[in-house]
């Protein structure tokens, strides 16, 4: 993956959804920096380029407040309006800003699969999972809740930061998908998974165990499609 503003070319190496190195646009490609990243998605620790290793220090939304250096001095700093107007004090070129992802220096942060403008309050491109992602808005933020939601992927927004995230989808089956819930200890550490299949009646299934009891087991339905875990 690269990107390419006025001309100056970075490439990124990913590990997973974590980008943990940076590149020049030469051919063949130098190092500019090295990232220290956690198992959580947009989890960042340390990064390290010309001017030295730099720690991050972060809120509950994952967005950097500074950088520190080795005798733990601050290097730059940020401070952030509620849908992510950016404000830095310092000449780091750390690009992971707001809620852990990229500002591509341009306004726009880069939010996986599309872009989002902190001054428009919204994406600029529309959602590609369409209303699956939970908001009738298709370019809505987090559905107006920046200040407890985040949305790494630029697809469907977290309902608890620190406790799980929903994706609404439908099936075209009798007993269609209408819900799926993975719970997770924070991004990128699924606890669990549990499904809401919608047919004759609610029926609640938890994936990779069976129903103790019979009236939570799906009724059998030859004709109908089986419904498909994410």
């Amino acid at each position: 993956m690269s990107k390419n503003i006025n001309g100056s070319i970075t490439q990124f190496e990913y590990d997973g959804l974590n980008p943990v190195q940076e590149l020049d646009g030469a051919n063949p490609a130098n190092v500019t920096a090295n990232l220290l990243t956690g198992l959580n998605i947009d989890e960042y620790f340390a990064r390290t380029d010309s001017n030295g290793a730099m720690n991050f220090l972060t809120d509950a939304l994952g967005s950097t407040l500074a950088l520190t250096d080795s005798s733990g001095a601050i290097n730059t700093s940020y401070t952030y309006e509620p849908f992510g107007n950016t404000s830095a004090a310092g000449s780091n070129p750390n690009p992971y800003q707001f809620t852990g992802r990229e500002d591509d220096g341009i306004g726009l942060y880069f939010y996986r699969s599309r872009y989002y403008s902190p001054s428009f309050q919204r994406f600029i491109a529309q959602d590609p999972i369409a209303f699956r992602g939970g908001d009738m808005n298709l370019y809505g933020y987090v559905r107006q809740q920046p200040i407890t939601g985040v949305d790494p992927l630029g697809l469907y927004w977290d309902l608890n930061f620190t406790g799980g995230f929903l994706i609404v989808i439908t099936g075209a089956s009798r007993f269609q998908i209408r819900e799926v819930l993975i719970f997770t200890a924070a991004w990128g550490s699924a606890l669990g998974l549990a499904v809401v299949l919608r047919g004759p009646k609610e029926i609640r299934a938890a994936a990779g165990s069976r129903a103790s009891k019979p009236n939570m087991a799906p009724r059998r339905n030859s004709g109908a499609r089986r419904p498909e875990i994410l």
